[in-house]
């Protein structure tokens, strides 16, 4: 799919790694592979990213046009921290609909993303406003 990729599109990617893996390797493994065929000026889209401090700057240094969506999910210490380093310019809120559990029961919708945003506004200390805000300005 790669191959009809363009500059004027953006690269949604959903990485994680095995149950009880920290996704590193696999987002290494994924970058790696993106640098033979995609240009580092391209738009990419991290859905859902569940990356640390280090998988961050990487995808920041080989593209740095990256933009990272977080969604209402427990969070371990490394993401919480890798979370705090994003540069608010590069942040995204996500639902996940439907596929993402409410941390309050069922399942998510597109009206979840309230939540979202006041999950993400209480780690780094804006609003759910904010928060909602500069998603909205990143996504245009």
């Amino acid at each position: 799919m790669l191959s009809f990729l363009e500059t004027r599109h953006v690269l949604v990617l959903h990485c994680r790694g095995k149950n009880g893996d920290d996704g590193t390797v696999a987002n290494l493994k994924l970058l790696a592979l993106l640098r033979l065929s995609v240009e580092r000026n391209q738009f990419i889209h991290l859905h859902c990213f569940t990356g640390n401090v280090y998988v961050l700057n990487r995808w920041l240094e080989f593209f740095p046009n990256t933009f990272f969506g977080f969604t209402d999910r427990k969070s371990t210490a490394a993401q919480v921290e890798a979370l705090k380093l994003v540069e608010k310019n590069k942040l995204l809120s996500e639902s996940d609909a439907p596929y993402f559990p409410k941390t309050y029961g069922g399942v998510s919708t597109p009206g979840s993303l309230y939540q979202v945003a006041r999950t993400v506004a209480n780690l780094l200390g804006l609003t759910p406003e904010n928060v909602l805000g500069l998603t909205l300005e990143h996504t245009q």
